[in-house]
């Protein structure tokens, strides 16, 4: 090997230096060395950096070209796959960023806002009940209060009867004491 990398592949720079060696060397102790470390290092991690390498001086495109050259076509579009699938999530995430959240937020706006005067009208509720709660029993207060007072003027009426009836029983006597008062006045 013309550098000494590790025996796996962990970091972006581990990658690129396995790259450029099955890029620049011929012999087939060296390829096959070259294809234990790529076995050895952790696929997942492999895929993490593939998919997170920058565009700048065609890493990407090193890297893949090295797989290819290495491990074969099968693994290259394993690569491919993951990073077309990553890309199109970093998209769509874009697109919800850009578009769902702010309709999603304006949603919740407006639901907070109908719970506010669902609130309010639940709160007006409990005020118009209690206040005709009390309206029904003060009227309840007032028919009993009429009735007494009902009552009150038919004792009354009675209590004029009797006054009545005792002037008229009366009357003869009061006619007498009128008639003795006038002769003694003269």
């Amino acid at each position: 090997m013309l550098i000494n990398i590790k025996k796996k592949i962990e970091t972006l720079e581990d990658f690129l230096a396995w790259a450029n060696e099955v890029n620049t060397n011929g012999n087939i102790k060296d390829k096959n060395e070259l294809q234990d470390i790529f076995a050895r290092s952790d696929s997942s991690t492999l895929k993490d950096i593939f998919i997170k390498v920058g565009k700048t001086n065609n890493s990407r495109r090193m890297l893949l070209f090295s797989i290819i050259k290495s491990q074969g076509e099968d693994a290259a579009f394993e690569f491919i796959n993951d990073f077309v699938t990553a890309r199109v999530n970093d998209v769509i995430h874009e697109y919800e960023q850009s578009t769902m959240y702010p309709l999603q937020e304006e949603l919740e706006r407006k639901i907070g806002d109908v719970d506010v005067k669902l609130n309010y009208f639940i709160d007006a509720e409990k005020t118009y009940k209690k206040q005709i709660t009390d309206m029904e029993e003060k009227q309840k207060a007032n028919q009993n209060y009429i009735s007494r007072m009902e009552r009150d003027i038919e004792e009354l009426g009675r209590q004029k009867n009797r006054m009545q009836n005792t002037i008229n029983e009366m009357k003869p006597v009061l006619d007498a004491v009128e008639t003795l008062k006038d002769f003694f006045n003269k």
